[in-house]
């Protein structure tokens, strides 16, 4: 077990109100400067100024590379938002704070040296008690067996001082099998810690995938929330238009958790324009109230004005999705009665979604196709009804590049 000494510190604001955010994953290349993953982390530090949000909770992956390059980028990105009246700043480490060939200890030192800060904290603020714990490595699935009996010290501190209110916990993996990409992401002990205690709230990171998805909210024996990223967005396989869909580093988004009276409320943001998404849907954290979802609940799929361009060879079906559209997680494309394929909807891209589904068609040869339109929920219920569209022709046969951000050579580092 790792030893890790308590250190627990108290502080005292008019209204609390929190956000939270992961997955910076800033460069270590000195050349590289003022990167899409740096404005969207200043973007997202902005909108929780405006917010006047008075606490920031990270929840690792900070940099892409661990190095103090990639830290001070952090550092200076919360210097330009916030000047001298800096928030309280909750961070802990993610597996890529530990990448590279050093020993775990010197990436430690490299995250406590720049950030002046332990990778493992419990602050007390109103009362409420917030639990930082990072990773004790880069190990993706199983990197928190090590820390149990910190952490279990730590959450039952947090209940004899007042075992009502729920105790935050920030980890950068989510718990395995509970929120939208744990079941590939999630980590396989940390769900063993955290189960015994109802009052446990999660926040997590490390998978990328949308907030936008009801999953991304889990309650059962205690809650979770995922938080995304300010990177780039990224879901699971089996779509098309692939695992980073478009324009997956343009839509940075998180949490401001509002402390309303007698009631505590998880706010969906849109950090890069400062918007609420999903506001009629909003997740009450505190008290816990179970939220009753049919998964049965086939999608409708209300659309009109189905047709397709021809943009550079590539074939691209479009077509108006009408305002009392339902949740519609991806589309199912039946192409000549014998061939299925699956894309992802614009849903991930929050505010930016257009009126106009755009669906790019990716792995046929070159022919003409007779194809039909299902929507299928998150759930994976498809509607009972379809959309045809016949005779659209393939010029050549394309192959969807995943984009994580339009900057050259960034998937090098």
């Amino acid at each position: 077990m790792l030893k890790i000494e308590d250190n627990i510190s108290e502080f005292s604001v008019e209204y609390l109100k929190v956000g939270v955010i992961s997955d910076s994953q800033l460069t270590p290349c000195a050349w590289k400067k003022n990167t899409i993953y740096e404005r969207n982390l200043i973007d997202s530090l902005q909108t929780f100024k405006s917010n006047e949000c008075n606490m920031i909770i990270f929840a690792g992956d900070i940099c892409n590379k661990a190095s103090d390059i990639a830290y001070q980028r952090y550092v200076n990105c919360f210097k330009y938002v916030f000047g001298e009246d800096m928030p309280i700043v909750q961070s802990i480490m993610g597996n890529h704070d530990y990448l590279g060939f050093a020993s775990k200890k010197f990436y430690r030192k490299l995250f406590r040296d720049n950030l002046n800060q332990e990778p493992f904290t419990h602050l007390v603020i109103n009362g409420y008690h917030f639990i930082g714990v990072s990773p004790c490595s880069a190990n993706m699935y199983d990197a928190y067996r090590p820390v149990e009996d910190w952490l279990e010290r730590n959450i039952n501190i947090a209940l004899a001082d007042n075992n009502d209110r729920p105790i935050f916990i920030t980890t950068h993996n989510a718990p395995k099998d509970t929120v939208y990409g744990s079941d590939k992401w999630g980590d396989v002990y940390l769900g063993e810690i955290l189960k015994k205690y109802k009052q446990v709230v999660n926040f997590c990171g490390h998978s990328h995938y949308s907030i936008l998805d009801e999953r991304s909210y889990y309650f059962d024996k205690y809650s979770v929330l995922s938080t995304q990223s300010v990177s780039y967005l990224e879901m699971e396989c089996g779509k098309q238009n692939g695992t980073i869909p478009p324009m997956a580093f343009d839509c940075p988004m998180g949490y401001i958790i509002d402390f309303d009276n007698d009631k505590i409320f998880a706010k969906r943001y849109d950090l890069k324009r400062n918007i609420e998404l999903k506001a009629d849907t909003r997740w009450q954290i505190y008290p816990q109230n179970e939220r009753i979802i049919n998964k049965e609940n086939k999608p409708k799929l209300n659309v009109k004005d189905v047709r397709y361009t021809l943009i550079n060879d590539l074939t691209q079906i479009k077509f108006m999705k009408t305002d009392d559209s339902d949740f519609i997680h991806s589309y199912k494309l039946v192409i000549n009665d014998n061939v299925e394929q699956y894309y992802f909807s614009d849903f991930y891209r929050g505010i930016d979604c257009t009126q106009h589904q755009e669906i790019t068609l990716y792995d046929l040869e070159r022919g003409w196709y007779d194809i039909k339109i299902f929507a299928v929920n998150s759930y994976g219920q498809v509607s009972d009804y379809f959309v045809a569209i016949d005779n659209v022709p393939i010029i050549k046969k394309a192959k969807y590049r995943m984009i994580q951000t339009p900057e050259k050579l960034w998937h090098r580092f």
